[in-house]
Formats: structure tokens, C-alpha cells, sequence
């Protein structure tokens, strides 16, 4: 039985990509899959063959993940919830069952209101606040104080559930979206296995392999020639979001660093395309999953997505994580043996130099990277998540209102 299912997300490329691999795997069984969304991401979803339908708030696509903590507290994700409501419950008109990512809180009530099946999807192992493994907090804090933090901002969301009939609920934006149906973590079982405290429902899909900057853009004549002329250049990129932001700290650092180590280097998200010197390259954009496999190492924030695209790629990494899940991502993947971690804050060529040293010079961080790549590539995250979505779905009895026999 064909189903309409809706997925809806928020955020960055690496917030997106997942999304839409999810659905061409849904509509590739024979569903009918839609992803709801910021309008921003209207070009992207419908040039992979995919039905789009606008839900607010906005979204920044060049935002400085400097900024994210201010832009979320202020353009939507805590401030407009009434109407990312309305957006979402209209283009929840006609589908069967609901897909949504960790930002999307109008999902639960959605879902709620209108008995539909609920998916909830988490990118990053942090995000289900497990007691039964060592979690690296955002800024130090504890789970308590986080809730602190968006007590405020759940007001309205427990106002409109009230108004709505509906019995109360947990925290809106760190507690509620694991009381789904099913809840689906797509990231790697290198990064988490199931803990004994997460919800009974949980499964560990893998990645997503979906990396649409790939499949829309060539690699820069420029950058191509570069990669193949010379050793493996180091590769640096702060972040997908910060694809046109101004160079920063960051960017002047490295390049300090990649001179003082005599080695070649690519820096992505300058909003340049030049010759920094003979042996560093500046792009503006190019895709990560197939430039990342020239790498001799990549420097990177540590997002979801990035962090997906690197461990496939077999090459060590230097995370530089400085928000949210980052740095408990960038833990992870230290203890996984494949990285180094360096605080965005304390990010100077004079940190950055020895720890690229060690990763470029000690054997054991590359060979480790190179014998999980071949497994993670492996992973077919998008079709194990579809076979939890229809398992799910042949079991849960409620309405089905757009499914064609």
C-alpha cells in the first residue's frame, strides 16, 4: 500500500541531505514522500524530484554558526511557534504519517492533533541525553539547566497544547520529540549504539548517504587540478552554513598553520575562489564527498552531515566543534581513535599546529580512518530507516487518509 508521508525539517545542508535521501528511498518503495520546510530549501528539495511545502520559520542558508544560538532564539524556532504550527498542520492536510527532525516542535502537537503515525528522526547521539554513556554537554551544562534555559520558550508551546485539548507534555525542545512512534537515529552505530534508557521505540539506522552538492556540482577545474598535483593537502572547513561568510579567525589561523607544517591545503567557505599562495587554494564551495577522500586531513566543525561525509572519506580529522552536539560529536569521534578535538575558542595556529602534527605523522589515526570508511560507506542508512518507517506503519492503528491501494 502506497503511503503519503511527510518529512519535515529545519536548519542546514546537513539538516536537509538526510531528508531527502529519506525520500527518494520512500517514493523509490512507491510512497508518496514530501518534505516540509523553510521556503530557502524550496530549489533543493524540488530539483531532486521531490514535492516541497513551505513551513515557517525561516531559515538563514549563509548564517555564521557563530550565530546560531542568537538566530534561533529570535527568528522562529522559540519565538513563532503558533505559526510554524498552522504551516505545518496545513501541509499536514492529506498524509498518513509524519517524519520530523529534533527543531521541527510543531511536529509532536501536529501529530497529536490529528492521531497521525509520528517518526522522529535525531542526527546526533547527544540528542537523546543517554545516563549510560559520557556525554560532553553544549557550554558545560547540565540537562537541568538546559531545560532552564528554554523553560521560557515553552510557554507558548504548552499554551497552544491546552488550547489544542491536548493533555501537557514534556520540554518541547529536548524532551518530547523521543515520545514518538518510532525514533530513528540517523548517525552511525561508530558513534552510539542503543542505550538501556532510550526509548523502547529507538533505532540505529546509520547515515544517510545523501549528499545533493554532489550530485548538482562539478568539483572546480581549478580545485581538481590542485588536488591531483601535488601530496594530500589538508582540507579546512568550518562549516556548510558558513559557505559565504567573511574570513574569519578561523580561516587566518589556518592558513598561519598550514605554512608553518610546509604542506598544501584547500580552505571551503571563503566566498573566494584564488590562489591564497602556490601551496593553499581558497574555494567558495564544492562537495565535501568528493573532494574529502584527497584529504591527508580534514578540519572541520563537527556537524552531523560533515562528520558523515569525513568518516566515509577514511581520513583523519581535527574537530573544532563550538555549539550544540558539536562538541560531544567531536568526543566521539576521539575516542573512536580517527580525530583530534580543538575547541572553536581556543583555535590558533599555535593549537592547531601540533595536533595536526600528530595526526598527520602518527600511523595509527590513519590507519584507524581507513578501516572504518569501507564499513560506514557500507552503512544503507536510508533503507533501514524506510523498513523501521513501514514496520512501524503496518503496525500503528490509526486513519489512513491519503494512502492508495
Amino acid at each position: 500500500m502506497t503511503r503519503r508521508i511527510l518529512l519535515v525539517t529545519f536548519g542546514s545542508y546537513g539538516d536537509l541531505n538526510p531528508f531527502i535521501g529519506l525520500a527518494k528511498e520512500l517514493n523509490r518503495r512507491g510512497h508518496l514522500a514530501i518534505v516540509a520546510s523553510n521556503e530557502e530549501w524550496r530549489n533543493h528539495v524540488e530539483s531532486a524530484g521531490i514535492e516541497f511545502r513551505p513551513v515557517r520559520p525561516g531559515w538563514d542558508v549563509n548564517l555564521d554558526p557563530n550565530d546560531y544560538e542568537r538566530y534561533l532564539t529570535t527568528n522562529g524556532v522559540f519565538t513563532d511557534f503558533r505559526a510554524s504550527y498552522g504551516d505545518l498542520l496545513n501541509a499536514a492536510r492529506d498524509v498518513d504519517a509524519m517524519v520530523t527532525l529534533t527543531l521541527a516542535t510543531a511536529g509532536p502537537l501536529v501529530a497529536r492533533k490529528t492521531g497521525m503515525p509520528w517518526v522522529s528522526v535525531v542526527l546526533e547521539p547527544l540528542s537523546f541525553f543517554s545516563q549510560c554513556e559520557p556525554l560532553l554537554m553544549p557550554d558545560g551544562l547540565s540537562l537541568a539547566q538546559m531545560k532552564q534555559f528554554t523553560f521560557a520558550f515553552a510557554e507558548p508551546v504548552h499554551r497552544l497544547r491546552a488550547e489544542l485539548g491536548l493533555p501537557g507534555g514534556l520540554d518541547p525542545f529536548l524532551e518530547e520529540y523521543l515520545t514518538a512512534d518510532l525514533v530513528l537515529g540517523l548517525f552511525s552505530p561508530f558513534l552510539a549504539t542503543r542505550q538501556p534508557d532510550w526509548p523502547p521505540s529507538s533505532v540505529v539506522t546509520g547515515f544517510v548517504q545523501f549528499d545533493q552538492v554532489s550530485e548538482k556540482s562539478e568539483i572546480p577545474a581549478a580545485l581538481q587540478s590542485f588536488l591531483e598535483s601535488g601530496e594530500p593537502p589538508i582540507i579546512f572547513t568550518i562549516s556548510s552554513d558558513a559557505a559565504n561568510s567573511p574570513v574569519d579567525v578561523f580561516y587566518e589561523e589556518s592558513v598561519t598553520a598550514t605554512q608553518f607544517l610546509g604542506r598544501r591545503a584547500v580552505l571551503l567557505g571563503l566566498g573566494l575562489n584564488e590562489q591564497w599562495d602556490r601551496n593553499i587554494l581558497c574555494v567558495d564551495r564544492a562537495p565535501f564527498s568528493r573532494i574529502f577522500p584527497y584529504a591527508a586531513a580534514i578540519v572541520h566543525h563537527g556537524g552531523a552531515g560533515t562528520t558523515a561525509i569525513a568518516l566515509r572519506a577514511g581520513s583523519p580529522m581535527l574537530v573544532v566543534p563550538s555549539s550544540f552536539a558539536q562538541p560531544d560529536t567531536a568526543a566521539r569521534l576521539v575516542r573512536l581513535g580517527v580525530a583530534r578535538a580543538v575547541p572553536r575558542s581556543l583555535y590558533s595556529a599555535a593549537v592547531v599546529v601540533p595536533e595536526l602534527w600528530r595526526l598527520l605523522r602518527k600511523p595509527g589515526y590513519r590507519l584507524r580512518a581507513r578501516t572504518i570508511a569501507p564499513q560506514v560507506a557500507g552503512e544503507d542508512g536510508a533503507s533501514k530507516a524506510c523498513d523501521a518507517i513501514e514496520g512501524m506503519l503496518r503496525t500503528r492503528h490509526s486513519p489512513v487518509r491519503g494512502a492508495v491501494a
